[in-house]
């Protein structure tokens, strides 16, 4: 992937700024992932005009288009469990009122998304909503923003964003790359949700999260905070280190080289800080014999990316077996 520099940039918007697309809204989304998607329906479900803008095409760009995502949404009664356990899990760093609304927000929504047309898998009659298979939930959300009348400018990559006279940002202004030609939003609001900076990183769908969004409201006079508390460590494979899906190792049993078994496992559930401290010491061999047949039969159907180069191994009875 090749980033231009601000030279670049200046010459660009130079060159096309003579076919210069002049649009206005109420509300200006920058991003192309479940985070703008989101921020872009609960704008427009206000009956207000919104723009969504995105380097690449919104709903097969970014991480959750490529490989898709674990959800948080536990039935209300566990809310209070879950949320002590995600500030746990944080290093009792993190704003529990944000913890909750996140839990609240997730039950809340994933009823629409079924309803837009998004299938979860079913047990006994029921969904179970705890994760999703990106590009499928990507395409439904993308089809009902133009339902709800979203305009969405795809291959346009914001560039810089655009001030009012008391400092205020009232807009942005772009390329859209297909059409050869510059353009401009100036809208009452804009929603920076074009995510984080992981382009280097190899995990799926990371190579668009170049930093840019940060980048931009930093010189707009925006200020970062947190930005060292990240968890930038993510579970892959020795032999396929772009695949991170980290769900399917909820079920694993782990060992060293020698065969010792390493544990792992607080009160049934995977101990976060295990897999960090264990790599210290040498390789973790992993095996997959802890799901139960149905379990099984939801990760393949669902974590498709991870299980792909798996089968690709030349596999012995036994692994199979554990697959």
């Amino acid at each position: 992937m090749k980033l231009t520099t601000k030279k670049e940039e200046k010459e660009l918007l130079t060159a096309y700024s003579e076919n210069e697309l002049q649009l206005s809204a109420d509300v200006l989304v920058i991003g192309g992932g479940p985070a703008a998607a989101w921020a872009a329906w609960a704008a427009a479900s206000q009956d207000v005009k919104v723009i969504i803008v995105d380097k690449g095409f919104l709903g097969t760009s970014g991480a959750a288009a490529a490989s898709g995502n674990g959800i948080m949404a536990p039935s209300p009664e566990n809310w209070d469990k879950v949320l002590w356990e995600r500030y746990r899990v944080g290093k009792n760093l993190a704003n529990l009122r944000w913890i909750e609304r996140v839990i609240e927000k997730t039950w809340l929504s994933l009823p629409l998304v079924e309803k837009w047309g998004y299938r979860f898998p079913k047990e006994n009659g029921e969904s179970m909503r705890q994760s999703y298979y990106g590009p499928e939930y990507m395409r439904v959300l993308r089809k009902n923003l133009l339902r709800v009348g979203v305009q969405i400018l795809d291959q346009s990559p914001a560039l810089e964003l655009l001030l009012a006279d008391d400092g205020s940002v009232a807009g942005a202004r772009g390329v859209q790359r297909q059409n050869h030609r510059t353009y401009t939003v100036r809208a009452g609001a804009v929603v920076l949700a074009n995510g984080g900076c992981a382009f280097l990183s190899k995990a799926l769908g990371c190579n668009t999260n170049t930093g840019d969004g940060l980048l931009m409201a930093v010189e707009a006079g925006g200020e970062l905070s947190s930005m060292e508390a990240s968890n930038h460590y993510a579970i892959s494979t020795a032999f396929n280190a772009t695949v991170t899906r980290g769900v399917p190792f909820g079920w694993a049993s782990y060992s060293d080289e020698a065969g010792n078994d390493l544990g792992g496992y607080v009160n049934g559930r995977r101990d976060p800080s295990f897999l960090p401290n264990a790599l210290l010491k040498g390789s973790v061999y992993a095996r997959l014999d802890r799901a139960t047949p149905e379990v099984k039969a939801v990760l393949k159907s669902l974590i498709l990316s991870l299980f792909y180069p798996i089968k690709k191994l030349v596999l012995t009875p036994i692994q199979n077996e554990c697959l």
